[in-house]
């Protein structure tokens, strides 16, 4: 499944208000208003704060990773990772591995890089050098990171995680069967068919629900994990602190390739390879907010993603900014679609864009 979106985003640390402004240049072709729930108002469109190219060559392969921890983001090409400033597009530094990667992460101890031959590199956030290598790892998509461990699927089915500062294994998850992993307080939290279980990072169970019907790649929030069924019939929030299924909901037409994006109170189901409808639920309840017919949401290398002042999602060639309660279109892109076969990544009301340049976006 081609989640690139999602991939994007699982190394993202995720914080709040706008970057810094840079040069500004309009983007959008309306600009809405959106409630903020505390009785003002905030104007939203696109404003494109920066973008700063990256030293690839042309023919750019894969574009494999971005993360943001704090006020960098570290983006993944072909065979780099290079570090730019989110307060105003400074490059900084760039690291070039022998083979092309496979997947990426980050958190404040590291840039955790993974190829297809079975090495995992950690690189010095503040400079690029490798802090360590290891070369006996499965191969290994995604990478996820807690604060100070970093865990992958192995190619034969556990969940192996390192500590993050030395390189050390610390432990195994071992459940076959896995289809998703996120961070969540410390832990490594799994869904399976069988229900969803948080492990300590010495791979030790805490904690499990078993009538959690999330097969798929997990999102969450600080207070719930959404994922779907196999079918993408069911969609289901499990409740982190009580530890239990908060609510499931079914829909009909849905695709075994249903993505499932969360943020700002909402959920927002969408399918990568039909036409069909993107649907947004309350997060705390399930219920529909609102609905709209759609094309496809990764033709263009575009899934939802959920910001503090929208949803935004593809419709009609462009980029839509929605209303998060009503579903109203707020902003659009111009037309060209200027989000082609890139990686996407979220904080606060900024959207982060990689291709052959990195690129932000306050919304």
């Amino acid at each position: 499944m081609n989640r690139r979106t999602y991939v994007a985003s699982l190394g993202v640390a995720l914080g709040a208000g706008c970057l810094g402004q840079g040069g500004s240049d309009e983007e959008e072709t309306r600009t809405g208003t959106d409630e903020t729930g505390t009785g003002s108002q905030q104007t939203v469109g696109f404003e494109k704060q920066w973008e700063t190219g990256l030293d690839v060559d042309d023919n750019i392969t894969k574009i494999y990773g971005l993360s943001l921890v704090g006020e960098t983001a570290y983006a993944g090409v072909n065979n780099s990772v290079t570090s730019v400033s989110l307060s105003g597009g400074k490059r900084g530094w760039q690291w070039n591995g022998e083979n092309e990667f496979a997947t990426m992460a980050a958190n404040s101890n590291g840039v955790f890089v993974a190829d297809y031959y079975g090495s995992l590199s950690a690189l010095d956030p503040a400079d690029g050098s490798v802090a360590w290598t290891r070369e006996d790892i499965d191969e290994s998509e995604p990478l996820v990171t807690t604060a100070d461990h970093v865990a992958f699927s192995t190619f034969s089915g556990p969940v192996a995680i390192y500590n993050s500062t030395t390189g050390e294994e610390t432990g195994r998850i071992a459940d076959n069967g896995v289809a998703g992993f996120v961070p969540w307080d410390g832990q490594i939290v799994v869904s399976k068919g069988a229900g969803v279980a948080g492990y300590t990072t010495s791979g030790t169970r805490q904690w499990r629900v078993p009538d959690a019907n999330i097969a798929t790649e997990l999102t969450r929030t600080d207070e719930y994990l959404v994922g779907t069924n196999d079918a993408g019939t069911t969609v289901t929030a499990v409740d982190l602190s009580a530890q239990e299924v908060a609510w499931t909901s079914e829909f009909d037409g849905a695709g075994s390739d249903t993505s499932v994006a969360t943020g700002s109170g909402v959920a927002v189901l969408s399918s990568e390879s039909v036409d069909s409808t993107v649907r947004v639920l309350d997060l705390e309840t399930g219920a529909e907010r609102w609905t709209v017919e759609t094309e496809s949401q990764s033709a263009f290398g575009f899934q939802p993603v959920v910001l503090d002042s929208a949803v935004l999602l593809q419709q009609d060639g462009t980029i839509q900014a929605r209303d998060h309660e009503s579903g109203e279109v707020l902003a659009t892109t111009p037309g060209g679609l200027p989000f082609h076969a890139a990686l996407f990544a979220v904080t606060g009301r900024t959207l982060v864009k990689c291709d052959a340049a990195v690129t932000a976006y306050h919304i």
